[in-house]
């Protein structure tokens, strides 16, 4: 079988003229494996996406994907988080970043 990433299993059934039932009596194994096989590739992507230094925005954004994917943040959770993010030059010339993150409660809003 071909590659058919992004693609529904009834989708994959037309294209290659075969019922649903059929393509999966005889590929479901192939279907299930490829498609953990996608996932896993994107998120290590992912991963190394939000720990590399060299773009630090892009690290960010993929940090704040995992961070709501991954742990179910969510933008409007009934909790204050403010994050600070500080970076110091060491002797060397390397670089460290330091990140401060504080939790609390919210205010309520008046309804």
């Amino acid at each position: 079988m071909g590659s058919f990433i992004g693609y529904t299993r009834e989708q994959i059934a037309r294209l290659i003229e075969v019922d649903t039932k059929t393509l999966l009596k005889y590929y479901e194994d192939e279907l299930t494996r490829g498609s953990e096989r996608i996932g896993a590739a994107v998120a290590g992507n992912l991963v190394t996406i939000a720990t590399q230094q060299q773009d630090r925005k892009a690290a960010l954004t993929a940090s704040i994907f995992i961070c709501k994917a991954r742990l179910r943040w969510r933008e409007r959770d009934p909790f204050d988080a403010e994050a600070q993010a500080k970076v110091n030059k060491l002797p060397d010339g390397e670089e460290s970043v330091t990140v401060t993150l504080r939790i609390g409660e919210r205010e309520s809003d008046a309804d």
